[in-house]
C-alpha cells in the first residue's frame, strides 16, 4: 500500500539530499545519494517522509513531453518571435496562479488532516470545468496581462502539464505556431481573415457568372488582389522554410 510510482530517471528529495532510486527490495526501495552508496529504505518510512513533506520526487526532466517541445525548449527564448515570447509570458501568469494556489490547497488539506494515520500525499483535480472558472476569475486580476480572453481549462491544464513537466520551464510555454506553419500565427489569421475576404468576393463577382472564366485565370487575380490588401494592411507576406 506504501509503492510509490518511480521511473529511473527521477530524483527523490529525501531530508534535503538528493537520491537516485535503485531497484526494488522486500517492503522498500534502494536509493543512493549522488555519488555515494546504495541504502535501503522502508516503503513505511518513506510514505511518512512523503506525508510530512520530507521527501520529493522530481520527475525525469521533460518525461511525456512532445519530441518538438523538448527541441524548442534547448532553444534561447529569444530565439522565438515576440509573438510567441508575449504569449509564453501570458501563459506563465495563469500558471504561476494554478501553481500557486495548488500548493496552498495541498498545504490546507494536510493541516486539516486529523492525525498521521489520516494524511496522504495531497492530489489536487484538474477539471477543465474548474479550471475555466479558475482562469476568468485570473483574467480580472491580471488585467492587461492577461490578454483578450481568459484560456478554457482544457487549455490552462495543458500548459500547467507541459511546465511541471518541464522542471518548471517558460520555454515549455512557448507556443508551437512555428511547427504547425504559418496560417496558425496571429498575423497569418489576419492574413487569412484578408484572404477569405477576396475569394468569397471573386467567387461571387468573376466565378459565378455565365462566363466562368478559367480556374488559371480566376488565381491569379485571386493572388493579386490578396497580396495588394495584405500590403495596405501592413502584413507581412511570411517567408518559406
Amino acid at each position: 500500500m506504501y509503492k510509490f510510482k518511480v521511473s529511473p530517471d527521477d530524483i527523490l528529495i529525501l531530508n534535503h539530499v538528493r537520491m537516485e532510486p535503485g531497484k526494488r527490495i522486500r517492503d522498500g526501495l534502494l536509493l543512493r545519494p549522488i555519488g555515494k552508496e546504495w541504502e535501503a529504505h522502508l516503503w513505511k518510512d518513506l510514505f511518512d517522509a512523503w506525508t510530512f513533506g520530507r521527501l520529493k520526487i522530481e520527475k525525469a526532466p521533460n518525461a511525456g513531453l512532445p519530441a518538438t517541445l523538448i527541441e524548442d525548449m534547448r532553444r534561447d527564448i529569444s530565439s522565438f518571435s515576440e509573438e510567441q515570447q508575449k504569449e509564453a509570458r501570458r501563459r506563465f501568469k495563469y500558471v504561476e496562479a494554478l501553481d500557486r494556489a495548488i500548493k496552498d490547497r495541498r498545504a490546507q488539506r494536510r493541516a486539516e488532516s486529523q492525525s498521521p494515520a489520516e494524511q496522504r500525499p495531497q492530489r489536487v483535480s484538474l477539471r477543465p470545468e474548474s479550471l475555466g472558472s479558475f482562469a476568468i476569475r485570473q483574467f480580472a486580476l491580471l488585467g492587461p496581462e492577461g490578454g483578450d480572453k481568459a484560456p478554457d481549462g482544457t487549455s490552462l491544464r495543458s500548459w500547467y502539464r507541459r511546465y511541471v513537466r518541464s522542471g518548471r520551464m517558460l520555454a515549455a510555454l512557448i507556443p508551437q505556431w512555428h511547427r504547425r506553419g504559418w496560417f496558425n500565427t496571429p498575423t497569418s489569421n489576419r492574413l487569412c481573415e484578408v484572404a477569405s475576404a477576396v475569394m468569397a468576393e471573386y467567387l461571387q463577382v468573376h466565378w459565378l457568372t455565365q462566363e466562368q472564366p478559367s480556374a488559371l485565370s480566376i488565381f491569379a487575380l485571386v493572388k493579386n488582389e490578396i497580396e495588394r490588401r495584405g500590403g495596405k494592411s501592413q502584413i507581412n507576406r511570411p517567408g518559406i522554410g
